[in-house]
Protein backbone atom coordinates (compact mmCIF):
# COMPACT_ATOMS: atom_id res chain seq x y z
CA UNK A 1 0.00 0.00 0.00
CA UNK A 2 2.66 2.22 0.82
CA UNK A 3 3.94 2.29 -3.04
CA UNK A 4 0.33 3.42 -4.13
CA UNK A 5 0.48 7.28 -6.07
CA UNK A 6 -2.97 7.89 -4.22
CA UNK A 7 -4.36 6.73 -1.09
CA UNK A 8 -7.14 4.00 -0.71
CA UNK A 9 -9.38 7.42 1.05
CA UNK A 10 -8.38 9.37 -1.76
CA UNK A 11 -9.42 6.67 -4.55
CA UNK A 12 -12.96 6.19 -2.48
CA UNK A 13 -13.53 9.89 -2.03
CA UNK A 14 -12.76 10.52 -6.47
CA UNK A 15 -14.76 7.87 -7.49
CA UNK A 16 -17.93 8.57 -5.18
CA UNK A 17 -17.67 11.94 -6.23
CA UNK A 18 -18.08 11.13 -9.90
CA UNK A 19 -20.26 7.76 -9.65
CA UNK A 20 -22.39 6.01 -6.65
CA UNK A 21 -20.58 3.19 -5.29
CA UNK A 22 -22.51 0.52 -4.21
CA UNK A 23 -22.29 -2.44 -2.15
CA UNK A 24 -20.25 -5.27 -3.93
CA UNK A 25 -18.53 -2.84 -5.78
CA UNK A 26 -15.19 -3.37 -6.17
CA UNK A 27 -12.01 -1.08 -7.04
CA UNK A 28 -8.81 -2.27 -9.21
CA UNK A 29 -5.88 -0.24 -8.16
CA UNK A 30 -3.69 -2.15 -10.58
CA UNK A 31 -0.59 -3.43 -9.52
CA UNK A 32 3.23 -2.29 -7.82
CA UNK A 33 5.75 -1.13 -10.38
CA UNK A 34 7.96 -4.07 -11.55
CA UNK A 35 5.31 -6.13 -12.26
CA UNK A 36 4.32 -6.75 -15.91
CA UNK A 37 0.86 -7.16 -17.64
CA UNK A 38 -1.55 -9.81 -17.77
CA UNK A 39 -1.63 -11.53 -20.53
CA UNK A 40 -3.90 -14.53 -21.81
CA UNK A 41 -3.26 -17.57 -19.75
CA UNK A 42 -2.60 -15.77 -16.47
CA UNK A 43 -4.45 -16.75 -13.42
CA UNK A 44 -5.70 -14.05 -11.59
CA UNK A 45 -6.49 -14.13 -7.55
CA UNK A 46 -8.13 -11.37 -5.38
CA UNK A 47 -8.56 -11.30 -1.90
CA UNK A 48 -8.49 -8.88 0.98
CA UNK A 49 -6.37 -9.77 3.91
CA UNK A 50 -4.33 -12.71 2.71
CA UNK A 51 -8.15 -14.50 2.39
CA UNK A 52 -8.41 -15.36 -1.50
CA UNK A 53 -12.07 -14.56 -2.35
CA UNK A 54 -12.47 -14.71 -6.49
CA UNK A 55 -9.58 -16.51 -9.24
CA UNK A 56 -9.75 -15.76 -12.63
CA UNK A 57 -8.10 -17.09 -15.75
CA UNK A 58 -7.43 -13.98 -18.55
CA UNK A 59 -9.33 -15.88 -21.58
Amino acid sequence: MEQMVFSITKLIEYLSARMPLLKGDLIFTGTPEGVGPIKRGDNLELGIAQEILMEIEVA
